[in-house]
């Protein structure tokens, strides 16, 4: 076997030079490869290194086909062969991979012609390179020609090849010889590592050379595309002049941009690039508009800098309506045009322009030359040019509550509601001269108290935001002299006291007071104006000639003290505001308002309103116009970010998106939407049955609509619900589960400092498993008792795994000094009287608001504590289910309720009591509830009630010789002279309807509006309230006459057992219906009905009868139920009627 060829080749002379042969047209064919060649030899190289060898004769090509070298049998070299093989495979084909020559053999095989010379036009016997190793089986592989291969001369010892048959094709496409079963030759050239030299060393020159430049270069870029920006913002002097559009470049060139706005108008004279301010400082100018362009529109989208508003200024009750058609441009100048028009119910048709959130600026001066409309005789009309801060939209009213005009950044009163304490007292350092009230502002939306995670823009939440207003102009006429004059203010807030601000020296500056000096109005309780009043010439009057006005504003919240505000009028300063001038005020307790630091935008308007100044429409005429010739805005050099609506140091873009319907709604007002969430969240539901009231945490007892649900409609909606505590105010717990506790911390925390309302009850269907829950929510509740206003407790369902008096101990620890409503309603055997009767006797002796109280227990009452109840300012006293025979006294007490107006009592144990020997008149009782089995009578013949308006009586016996307790009614009635409005009547005794239809005859229900009839009701009853169709009643005397109850609008009927298949319900309302006379609408306008009916067909009849005869008649609010199970009983009226039995007078 031979050894690996050595990579270096072994040098040959080169042989003699040969004569070339003569080339033929075309290569002659290969013979086909054999599989089974027994002296196939394996692929060797022969390395001339002298260089190609040329082509030989066919003799002496047929001559080296025969030599010895190359004997098929075995592999003999003789000598020092050139030749180096590996050709011990016999009866097989060698391996592809013991190739014994390198890339260098190859190719100078190829240069040759060794390896090749079968192929192409210089081939003639490729034959002789199969035999010479150079070929093999090659996918090109052919039949020798006749020229060649079968002209071959043989040796003797040598036999010829034999022919073998191709074999089988393998596709129908592609011949076989196309396929390649062998290497290419040319295998080698490709090899990626020839040496196998799989090698490497960490010290390599040439790698570390590479990696140094890779890095230097990276470093460039770096620097290039980083680091020199960062180093050229950080040193170099430079001046923010815009955003998007425009500017002036480094030399103080303006580009040329054909028909695109810029943020200086190329017709600005260059004079006007640049000034020196009153401070001394040069100020460059870095936006104005000429309005030079005649015909410009401002509708929403026409302007990149201006927009015309479409609405009504509704916060100034302004007479005119805002429409973008008023506002163009003409001659040169903006044109503001007021017409008396209808427009929108309004006489007046005007116009308002704003650059909010397209143009702001932080600080610098402001110019604008102004044109006043009509003349200085003719006095009435508000023109304004003045800024707004970027958080507030002029006329949109949602964007403002609780932000204009707050410049203020520190917690304390000045940002709480009305400037009061958080105990809610204004104190007498707030109140003005007349005792009303410094400030009727909300409070500031976005204070320095605001808790993390609220809704604030930025930067931090900390940091108080609002919206101030700068007022370049707000021009009247003195009506005396009929000079004008314009306002120049800062409207400002929390107030000062009195709101008087520092109107001395150095802090406040006039600069001529023979035509400035302060204004005599210096605000009210929704705005304090620092105001200066100038007087101006005439001739700014009418579009002839132009006054300029404006004002120079510095603010540094690093350096707050330095802030000033310099106003401008007719081109010179007027007066100066520094912020001394609006510094901390010790007695109303608030600390400084700032020197605006918002991005101001910037209105311009033409209003008129009889809040600013009458007007004088005798000599008024229209149209009037307000002409503007420019509006220029300078900066200081350095001023970063100082023209943009969203500074970085104060942000505004964040929270416009986030609240864009307040700022794309102008007819949004929060106070009104805060009012209907209000009403949507705490309003009763009548048509919730009691074993279907809502669970666990709720703003109502029959109400499942709670805040959360209306913060998942948008994110406006969800900010306004967040921020409005006293929509969380009101918490109504039932059957509370331990998942819930979370939820109460959300509640009292959204409640802030609001005073609270607080039910908590079990009802039927509680786990027992649960009822720590109650005592944990209770102590969490008690943490904050000093915030109770009403609380209200009632437990009786879970009695038997949670101790009464466990919960007693949990409310020991309270303190109510806001307390007004007081409620228990407890339902054990235990023997905790005594001390529920300590810690309420405490909480009455330290409630000095307390002015309702509801006792509602099976208990034995101390005596004491009635005693001590505070009956002259009590409003509202329920005792139901109250013992009350050890108080031999009480009508003797209720005479000294002077302000009661609602009375609830159960009289259990009345029957131990005496008939009162005299009269006790309460005059000013409105509401009387009574319970009793058989002595109501006692009660009703001892009272003298001229105020009455509601009565509800619920006779608990079905004794019928019970006393003629319709009687004792009619005498009250008739003693006390009242009008009744609202009736609620229940009598468990059969056919009671016999003596009810008589007393609904008594002059007192005259004027009736409301009926309740809580227990079975018979046919006569509803005979009797039905009007016959030949009573025709032509006047209301008539009505009276032979109408019953004839001014009843809400009828409840709470059962009627029988089953006739008749709709006497609809058929009665009907009639009322058809019967009121057309000049008497008190009468027969049925609005609200509402029955059960034992029989479901009854009632399907009923809806039948309804829908074909009253659809047309008007809505009634109609509620027909089917109740299987008999009338509702007493008990679970009394249960779920939230402490009061006068809670069913909401079902109307």
């Amino acid at each position: 076997m031979s050894s690996r060829p050595s990579r270096r080749q072994v040098y040959s002379p080169p042989p003699s030079a040969q004569p070339y042969s003569s080339v033929p047209l075309a290569s002659p064919p290969r013979a086909p490869s054999s599989q089974g060649h027994g002296s196939q030899l394996g692929h060797y190289y022969i390395s001339q290194v002298g260089g190609p060898r040329p082509v030989q004769s066919r003799s002496r090509a047929n001559s080296v086909e025969g030599s010895s070298q190359y004997h098929g049998g075995s592999s003999n070299n003789h000598g020092t062969s050139l030749y180096r093989t590996s050709s011990h495979n016999h009866g097989q084909r060698a391996p592809t991979h013991r190739r014994t020559s390198g890339r260098t053999a190859v190719a100078q095989g190829v240069a040759s012609g060794q390896i090749g010379s079968g192929y192409g036009p210089y081939s003639y016997n490729p034959q002789q390179g199969r035999n010479q190793g150079v070929y093999g089986n090659g996918r090109f592989s052919a039949t020798p020609s006749e020229g060649s291969a079968s002209t071959h001369e043989h040796n003797g010892a040598q036999s010829p090849t034999p022919l073998v048959a191709p074999p089988p094709p393998r596709t129908t496409t592609v011949p076989q010889y196309m396929w390649d079963r062998e290497p290419d030759l040319d295998d080698a050239l490709h090899n990626p590592d020839p040496r196998h030299d799989n090698s490497w060393t960490p010290f390599s020159w040439r790698g570390w050379v590479n990696a140094f430049a890779l890095f230097t270069l990276v470093c460039g870029l770096l620097f290039l595309f980083v680091g020199y920006p960062a180093w050229y913002f950080k040193t170099k002097d430079r001046q923010f002049h815009g955003y998007n559009i425009g500017g002036i470049n480094g030399s103080g060139q303006i580009p040329d941009f054909p028909h695109l706005p810029l943020l200086i108008d190329p017709d600005t004279p260059k004079e006007a690039l640049t000034r020196t301010g009153n401070d001394g400082h040069k100020y460059n100018l870095v936006f104005s508009d000429e309005f030079n362009r005649d015909g410009r529109t401002f509708y929403p989208g026409d302007d990149p800098f201006w927009e015309a508003v479409d609405l009504y200024y509704w916060q100034t009750d302004d007479w005119e309506w805002y429409d973008p058609r008023q506002i163009t441009t003409e001659n040169g100048a903006l044109v503001i045009t007021m017409e008396q028009r209808i427009n929108h119910d309004l006489n007046f048709m005007s116009g308002m322009l704003q650059s909010w959130n397209k143009l702001c600026f932080t600080t610098g001066y402001i110019e604008i030359a102004i044109s006043l409309p009509l003349s200085p005789q003719q006095f009435g009309l508000w023109p304004g040019a003045w800024t707004l801060g970027n958080l507030g939209r002029a006329g949109y009213g949602a964007t403002n509550d609780g932000m204009w005009p707050y410049t203020y950044d520190t917690c304390d009163r000045g940002s709480f509601p009305f400037q009061m304490g958080k105990d809610g007292s204004p104190g007498s350092d707030v109140l003005q001269p007349n005792g009303m009230n410094l400030s009727s502002l909300p409070g500031q939306r976005l204070s320095a108290c605001t808790c993390p995670g609220s809704d604030h823009p930025g930067p931090r939440y900390n940091v108080g935001r609002g919206v101030p207003e700068v007022d370049i102009i707000e021009a009247e006429i003195n009506r005396t002299t009929s000079v004008g004059r314009v306002s120049q203010s800062l409207q400002v807030a929390p107030f000062n006291a009195n709101y008087r601000v520092v109107e001395s020296e150095p802090a406040t500056t006039i600069y001529n007071r023979d035509i400035t000096h302060i204004n005599d109005y210096r605000g009210g309780q929704y705005q304090q104006a620092v105001s200066g009043l100038t007087e101006i010439d005439a001739k700014y009057y009418g579009g002839k000639n132009f006054g300029v006005y404006g004002y120079e504003l510095w603010s540094n919240p690093d350096k707050r003290d330095e802030g000033f505000i310099t106003w401008y009028s007719d081109g010179k300063p007027s007066w100066t505001l520094t912020a001394a001038t609006v510094g901390a005020d010790t007695v109303a307790g608030i600390g400084p308002r700032l020197i605006p630091e918002e991005p101001l935008s910037i209105i311009l308007n033409l209003g008129i309103s009889k809040g600013f100044q009458d007007p004088d429409f005798k000599h008024l005429t229209f149209p009037a116009k307000m002409y503007v010739d420019y509006v220029r805005i300078y900066q200081r050099p350095g001023v970063k970010d100082g023209l943009t609506c969203d500074p970085p140091k104060r942000p505004t873009k964040q929270y416009i998106k986030d609240h864009i319907v307040a700022y794309s709604n102008a007819n949004l007002a929060p106070e009104l939407l805060i009012t209907i969430f209000d009403l949507t969240i705490h309003r009763a539901r009548c048509d919730v049955e009691p074993e279907r009231l809502p669970l666990g945490i709720r703003a109502h007892e029959t109400n499942d609509t709670t805040p959360l649900n209306l913060g998942h409609v948008c994110i406006y909606w969800r900010t306004l619900v967040f921020s409005t505590p006293t929509l969380w105010s009101i918490i109504y717990i039932t059957n509370p589960e331990p998942h819930q506790l979370p939820l109460l911390h959300l509640w009292l925390k959204n409640s802030c400092d609001q005073p609270l309302t607080l039910v908590i009850q079990d009802r039927e269907g509680y786990s027992h498993r649960h009822a720590e829950t109650i005592v944990d929510m209770l102590g969490v509740i008690t943490k904050v008792s000093d915030r109770w206003k009403a609380f209200k407790l009632k437990i009786g369902r879970i009695r038997p795994s949670l101790p009464i008096q466990r919960v007693l101990d949990q409310l020991e620890s309270a303190e109510t000094p806001q307390l007004a409503t007081l409620a228990f309603a407890l339902y054990s055997e235990e023997p905790y009287s005594n001390a529920l009767a300590s810690l309420l006797k405490r909480y009455i002796r330290e409630s000095p608001q307390l002015t309702d109280i509801f006792f509602w227990s099976t208990i034995d009452y101390d005596p004491e504590l009635l005693d001590i109840l505070p009956y002259e300012r009590l409003a509202f006293l329920s005792l139901i289910l109250v013992a009350l025979q050890r108080d031999g006294h009480i009508m003797e007490t209720l005479g000294h309720c002077k302000n009661l107006h609602t009375l609830s009592l159960s009289l259990d144990d009345f029957s131990h009591q005496e008939q009162p020997a005299q009269i006790t008149s309460i005059p000013s009782l409105r509401f009387i509830n009574l319970i009793d089995h058989e002595h109501i009578h006692k009660l009703l013949n001892a009272l003298h009630l001229p105020s009455l308006d509601k009565l509800s009586i619920h006779i608990a016996t079905e004794n019928p010789r019970s006393p003629d307790v319709y009687q004792a009614i009619e005498d009250l009635w008739t003693r006390s002279e009242c009008e009744l409005h609202t009736l609620s009547l229940r009598d468990l005794r059969d056919n009671f309807w016999d003596r009810l239809i008589p007393m609904f005859t008594h002059p007192s229900l005259r004027h009736l509006k409301q009926l309740r009839i809580g227990s079975e009701i018979g046919a006569p009853l509803i005979k009797f309230l039905t009007i016959p169709h030949q009573n025709k009643i032509k006047s209301f005397d008539d009505a009276v006459r032979g109408f019953p109850l004839s001014e009843l609008e809400s009828i409840h009927l709470e059962f009627l057992p029988e089953s006739t298949g008749d709709p006497i319900v609809s058929k009665m309302v009907l009639s009322r219906m058809i019967a009121a006379p057309v000049a008497t609408p008190r009468v027969g306008k049925i609005v609200a009905v509402k029955a059960g009916f034992s029989s479901f067909e009854t009632m399907e009849a009923e809806k039948r009868f309804w829908d074909a005869h009253l659809r047309e008649l008007g809505k009634i609010d109609r509620r027909f139920i089917h109740i299987s199970g008999g009338a509702p009983s007493f008990e679970r009226e009394v249960v779920f009627r939230d402490f009061s039995m006068l809670e069913g007078f909401k079902l109307f």
